[in-house]
């Protein structure tokens, strides 16, 4: 499976030479769908980060964008979910490129929902069906619902 993600740790021998892997995008859209984190602040490309290769694989920080020793670095891609890059129109040419694009954008959606999905801490957290008492021995992030209440409530 395509890696939506990639994280990476600023250290002292990184520089404005250095090559990040980046996610792979669609064909022409790596400078919108390709982002880049570092800390909590969200880098502005060509501004804080430029592509090395014609390929658009990876990325490079400039001078202006340059993390410090130990901030960590968050490489993704979020590819456009609000519209569809392809319309099909009654009559039209139906090309293999065209149902690539159609069906590669599904794809990475799905990828980066999998990949988002992964990062989350829910997966280790307890959950518990209780008929109206808490259970006992919970811990922080111990999730219940409380059938004693209207409506029932997840406590």
């Amino acid at each position: 499976m395509a890696n939506s993600i990639y994280k990476y740790v600023w250290d002292s021998t990184h520089g404005t030479t250095t090559p990040f892997q980046a996610p792979t995008a669609l064909s022409g859209r790596a400078e919108t769908d390709v982002k880049v984190r570092v800390g909590n602040t969200d880098k502005t490309f060509s501004t804080h980060y430029v592509f090395t290769d014609t390929n658009q694989t990876h990325i490079k920080f400039t001078t202006a964008g340059l993390p410090n020793v130990g901030d960590p670095i968050r490489i993704y891609r979020q590819s456009n979910h609000a519209s569809r890059l392809v319309d099909f129109v009654d009559g039209s040419l139906l090309t293999s490129d065209t149902l690539d694009e159609n069906s590669n954008q599904l794809f990475n959606i799905a990828v980066e929902a999998y990949d988002k999905a992964d990062e989350t801490t829910i997966g280790s957290e307890n959950f518990y069906f209780s008929q109206g008492t808490a259970p006992t021995g919970i811990v922080a992030g111990t999730l219940w619902y409380d059938t004693s209440s209207t409506p029932n409530a997840l406590k």
